[in-house]
This record gives structure tokens, sequence and C-alpha cells, in this order.
């Protein structure tokens, strides 16, 4: 009742999401969540402890000054890659890049502002060069490495009004430990050119990969946990004889990013 209450307030619609029943029963009894939990394999537990253990790794090597801003760079590609893609081709791609000595340039130029006078010819004979090393497991990543070059390296690689490129403004932020998720992600969501083809959700990803504590991501699998009533009447609740409809998130891969502050 009071999570329909906060939602119709904050909504100011007739159409509202539902509440998210699984999330308010975890909340009220802490055993009903130690159950969930505790179905996990310890295969599981072991896989999600290796990535907090590589989050921290990550967020040590910026912190003491060892991730460069083409490393930055290296990270936003690899997030780039990752839309509407398996781990597979996403990992197969973004190996081609970075083991490409070209390419590592390419990103120290980009940081430096070197690349800012680059015509679209030029930049998309660094994606033609790319492609034709790729193997058939990235094949499916084509679409992905050709936005690389069409839209977020030319976008980074522009100077801000401060004289920095937006790639140095990018590396700047994800280095400095001072900021907390909420202000990560609003520095990259209103500090970055518009356009360049990563958002909130990939930034997020981003986010946990550099070991940042304070973000969460859920997939379709946990949202559903949360909203645990979603399969009844077809997935659709009827309160107050009004058709309250469960939120989509976004079209890509069906994850939601939520940072937390």
């Amino acid at each position: 009742r009071n999570a329909t209450a906060f939602l119709t307030d904050l909504f100011r619609a007739d159409t509202i999401p539902i509440p998210p029943r699984g999330l308010i029963a975890n909340l009220s009894d802490e055993s009903r969540h130690v159950r969930f939990l505790g179905q996990l394999t310890d295969k599981q537990r072991e896989g999600r402890q290796h990535g907090l253990e590589l989050g921290n790794t990550i967020n040590r090597a910026y912190s003491n000054g060892q991730i460069t801003p083409a490393g930055t760079g290296q990270l936003m590609v690899w997030g780039m890659l990752s839309r509407m893609l398996s781990p597979f081709p996403h990992e197969s791609a973004a190996l081609q890049f970075f083991t490409n000595p070209d390419f590592a340039e390419l990103l120290e130029m980009t940081a430096r502002g070197e690349a800012q006078n680059y015509t679209p010819a030029q930049w998309s004979s660094f994606a033609t060069k790319i492609k034709a090393t790729l193997p058939g497991t990235a094949k499916s990543a084509t679409s992905n490495i050709n936005a690389v070059f069409d839209t977020l390296l030319p976008k980074l690689s522009q100077v801000r009004p401060d004289g920095r490129t937006y790639l140095q403004a990018a590396h700047d932020a994800f280095a400095d430990t001072t900021m907390n998720g909420k202000q990560l992600r609003r520095f990259m969501m209103s500090e970055m050119p518009v356009g360049m083809g990563i958002d909130i959700k990939v930034i997020s990803f981003l986010m946990l990969l550099t070991g940042r504590q304070d973000v969460l991501v859920m997939d379709r699998v946990q949202i559903t946990n949360m909203f645990d009533d979603i399969q009844r009447n077809n997935g659709s609740d009827r309160i107050v004889g009004q058709r309250q409809s469960f939120c989509k998130t976004g079209g890509q891969s069906g994850a939601a990013a939520v940072v937390l502050s």
C-alpha cells in the first residue's frame, strides 16, 4: 500500500509500475532473503567473488595511477562492444581491439586531442582494418565496431571548454576516488558528448567493472525476483481499478541499471 501511494505520487499518472512485492517481502523478512541467496551454488558464489576481486584490482590500479587515459578508452570501447551481444562475441571483438598496436596508438592520440580533426573517412578506415582481423566468433560485433569509429571515438576525441579531451575528462572521473557512484554516473550522463553511443546501463556496468560498490545492475531474472508477482494476471496488476504495467527495461538485452546513492 505504501509503495503504491509513493509511486502514484511520484508519477502523477493513472498508470504506474506495480509495487516490487518481492523486494518488500525480503525487506520485511530477512530470513526470506537468506533462504533465497542460500540457493546459490558454490560455483555461482565463487564466480561473483572473482568478479568483485577483479573490480577491486582495477579500482586499485586507478588509485595508483597505473591506468592511463588510453586505458579508460579501452574501458569505454569494451562497453560499446557489449551492446546487444553475449559475452563470447563481445570479448572476442575486444581482444582484437586491445591486442592491435595501431589501435593502442589511436587511443593515445584520442586522449591527447590529436584525432579531433579526423574526417569520417579516416575513422572508417580504422574500422575497416579492425574488421579485417576479426575471427568468426566476433563477426556479430560488426555493428558495434562501426559505432566505435562512427560515434564513440570521434566524440571522445573532441576538446572540452576546459582544454581536456572528453576521453581525458572521462578518465579523470573514473580515477577520482572521491566521487561516489551517483556523482560519477551524473558526470558521465551530463558532461560527456550527447549521442556517443553508450548510456546509463553500459556506464553502470563500467562502474561495476572498475570496482564501484555503490551501483546495482539487475537483469530480467533479478527484476522478476523483486517484482515476483509479475506473472499474475498476464503480467499486470489491477489496483483501484487502474491497470499497472511493469516498466520495461529499454529493449536491448533486458538489463536495467540502478545507481544507489
